[in-house]
């Protein structure tokens, strides 16, 4: 018989899981892509599962996503379980919706 406790947390919270807060100073250590908004994570999400390489450059094409190059530096404004949004220091706000492409930094 298992006398420990189960934990409380499912599986989606363990994946939120991250060093990175609202508020925090990052830096962009993988050139990635910036989406303008959820929807936009949520068809970037299909595309990558599908493998459907056209359809993530239809994101950038169409305006909805752009490559942010490594060494952008911005601030975490929101955060959701799919996506990081930052506010860059050249003042325009993305989703970046691979937080392995981004670290942590102190100002």
């Amino acid at each position: 018989i298992d006398s420990q406790p189960r934990s409380s947390k499912n599986s989606v919270d363990n994946q939120y899981e991250s060093s990175i807060s609202i508020g925090d100073n990052v830096e962009v250590i993988k050139t990635t892509i910036g989406l303008i908004d959820e929807a936009s994570v949520d068809e970037f999400g299909n595309a990558a599962v599908a493998g459907d390489a056209t359809g993530v450059d239809q994101l950038i094409i169409t305006g909805k996503g752009r490559q942010i190059p490594a060494g952008e530096q911005g601030k975490v404004i929101k955060r959701t379980v799919s996506a990081d949004r930052i506010r860059l220091n050249d003042g325009t706000a993305w989703w970046i919706p691979i937080s392995a492409d981004l670290k942590k930094i102190n100002e």
